[in-house]
């Protein structure tokens, strides 16, 4: 009963929406987090691949006023609702890596790759909640919010970011770059 029908036609819904074009002026976006726990996964019972889960975790840090939830599983950060999580932990780049229980994103890629050219130390490997909230900077990035600095999660606060706005600026040249605008 899993199976195609012969005469299966396939769907393609695409949605578009303007976003603002990026100059090696555009202020990198400032704004705080929620922490959720990523349920994603845990309901193996229901039947479905949707990531409802996810939904709702940034809807509800849209109603708290965040930018982001930050999911955890197990204690340890794994990914943001719609985005991928950075912590400048012990003056390393951290990040969990791309084992299968999050998405490895495009933009997420290019970040770390840009962040090694710099000479920075990255680790991708999970870090504690313990951790993220002894972090001196924590940031997301995805396609469409590029990276974007994390003011505050629950009770820390994260006020310098240097790194992330380094990374910013290299991000936007290196978009620019690849794009053939000035």
């Amino acid at each position: 009963h899993h199976t195609f029908p012969r005469d299966t036609r396939p769907t393609v819904l695409a949605t578009a929406s303007p976003t603002p074009p990026l100059t090696l002026k555009t202020a990198m976006t400032r704004g705080q987090a929620i922490l959720e726990p990523d349920q994603r996964w845990a309901n193996n019972a229901i039947k479905s691949i949707m990531l409802l889960p996810s939904v709702l975790a940034r809807q509800k840090a849209a109603e708290a006023g965040a930018i982001e939830a930050i999911l955890h599983r197990d204690g340890r950060v794994t990914e943001g609702a719609a985005t991928s999580v950075f912590a400048v932990i012990d003056e390393q780049l951290r990040t969990h890596p791309a084992d299968g229980s999050i998405l490895a994103g495009v933009t997420r890629q290019i970040v770390l790759d840009l962040a090694r050219s710099q000479g920075l130390t990255v680790r991708e490997e999970a870090f504690t909640l313990t951790d993220l909230a002894q972090a001196t900077e924590l940031f997301i990035t995805g396609t469409t919010s590029h990276l974007s600095a994390i003011t505050q999660c629950q009770q820390t606060t994260y006020t310098d970011h240097p790194v992330t706005q380094r990374l910013h600026q290299a991000f936007i040249a290196h978009v620019l770059a690849q794009t053939g605008r000035p």
